[in-house]
């Protein structure tokens, strides 16, 4: 099983199939937006990152957001990507040309990293394929491995206030096809609220931003310092 619960059919998919398509099928997604590269600048354009930062994109499929944080930050961030699947992180390790970006395979709700290693943790477009309790298990690993005073951000798909752009946004994205699993875990997200699971698993300072007539969500929380001895 993943760390999103899902049954091992669901990594083979990734390793064997989505893996082969999924920059295509991404390009394809993001054309409402005007295009791919335009939505995920735009997306991270709006959540906080420094030069210098431990960054870790969680999730990171081909490393469509690691390549925009990398490009945004230059060489003196040291970015690391973890995806489940070994098919996508090969992909990503054949497109990389960053010598400040390391891919590897890692489950993203139990890492081998140390306690406050990383800066920053980027969740791109992960959590709605994933049901309540896999995404609550990755934001709390995603806190545990920030440093005091460090922040998770979630880059997520939203639900459109108007009608007509929910309508579109369905059809655009196939929520309608019987087979895409993606559909009742979106829901399930999307019913409980992306910044409310963040503030759940233990953030605070959460804010939301919306994107793209509130197709896509930027939502970002902070990890506070801890208190010893009456000590923040």
């Amino acid at each position: 099983m993943s760390q999103t619960g899902r049954p091992s059919w669901y990594v083979r998919y990734y390793d064997d199939i989505a893996s082969r398509r999924y920059d295509l099928l991404a390009k394809l997604w993001f054309i409402p937006q005007g295009g791919q590269g335009r939505a995920r600048r735009a997306l991270v354009d709006v959540i906080e990152l420094k030069r210098g930062d431990r960054i870790l994109d969680m999730c990171c499929g081909t490393g469509g957001a690691t390549f925009v944080i990398a490009e945004k930050l230059g060489e003196k961030s040291k970015i690391t990507g973890i995806d489940l699947s070994g098919g996508q992180i090969r992909v990503a390790n054949g497109k990389n040309s960053h010598p400040n970006v390391d891919f590897m395979v890692m489950d993203a709700s139990k890492t081998d990293f140390r306690d406050g290693e990383f800066d920053r943790v980027v969740i791109p477009h992960a959590l709605h394929e994933m049901w309540r309790d896999g995404r609550l298990a990755v934001l709390r690993e995603a806190r545990r491995i920030l440093r005091d005073g460090g922040s998770v951000a979630v880059l997520e798909l939203d639900r459109p206030p108007g009608r007509l752009m929910r309508l579109f946004v369905a059809l655009w994205w196939f929520y309608w096809l019987p087979f895409n699993f993606e559909t009742p875990t979106r829901r399930d997200m999307v019913r409980y609220g992306v910044a409310d699971e963040v503030r759940e698993a233990g953030f605070r300072d959460v804010t939301k931003v919306s994107l793209f007539r509130g197709a896509l969500q930027a939502v970002q929380g902070c990890k506070e310092a801890s208190i010893r001895g009456g000590v923040p």
